[in-house]
């Protein structure tokens, strides 16, 4: 791989933040690799020399969203590790919404990606995502585990499994929330970002009666 210059790495880096607004403004699917240029001010020729592709654009800032949404869902959610779940139950008020806000942007991104990717075009992007996730522990996956050491859940089901359905669900009711927040809003008379602890507080009360 082409190791780039200080100042053609912070031209890529700057590349992938325009897009990353970009794709959150206007979505995937019509958005062109001329749209990035122009929001970007570089010439389309010099975006080509950083990616071949909208998708493959597109996939560098997934990861870079998921490398900083993951590492921050372990700050916060790894401090759970060692707490029961009742307290954990008491602090998804607070704790959901602060991730919930100081993540917006990624949380949007995410949603955008998925809309788009329902598969990968290429099998390179599939290694590249599995190498990407296996440098994050599931820290719900971890509290489980300990929670089932100490007898105080059930074994019947993988803690692996629970911990990737809370995560895949929180994240999904993130990405709705957030990419439709005005229209929920107007529909339910709520703040839509307050559905998401509760969720996770069904889920735990779930796995206390277990």
């Amino acid at each position: 791989m082409e190791e780039l210059s200080p100042l053609r790495m912070k031209r890529k880096l700057n590349l992938i933040e325009v897009a990353e607004d970009y794709f959150i403004e206007h979505g995937l699917h019509t958005s062109t690799m001329e749209d990035i240029a122009a929001a970007s001010g570089i010439s389309r020729q010099t975006v080509y020399r950083y990616y071949s592709s909208k998708e493959d654009l597109a996939f560098a800032v997934e990861n870079r969203v998921l490398e900083r949404l993951f590492t921050r869902m372990g700050e916060l959610f790894g401090a759970a590790y060692g707490m029961t779940l009742e307290k954990l139950y008491e602090i998804s008020d607070e704790l959901i919404p602060q991730f919930v806000k100081e993540y917006e942007r990624e949380l949007k991104f995410t949603g955008v990606f998925d809309a788009y990717f329902q598969h990968y075009p290429d099998s390179a992007y599939y290694e590249e995502m599995k190498a990407i996730l296996s440098q994050f522990e599931n820290p719900f996956t971890q509290l489980l585990e300990a929670q089932q050491r100490q007898g105080r859940i059930s074994k019947d089901m993988s803690a692996a499994l629970i911990g990737e359905t809370i995560s895949n669900s929180m994240l999904s009711l993130c990405q709705r929330v957030l990419l439709r927040r005005d229209t929920l809003e107007q529909e339910y008379r709520i703040d839509p970002v307050s559905l998401v602890p509760i969720q996770m507080k069904l889920f735990i009360k779930a796995l206390i009666a277990s």
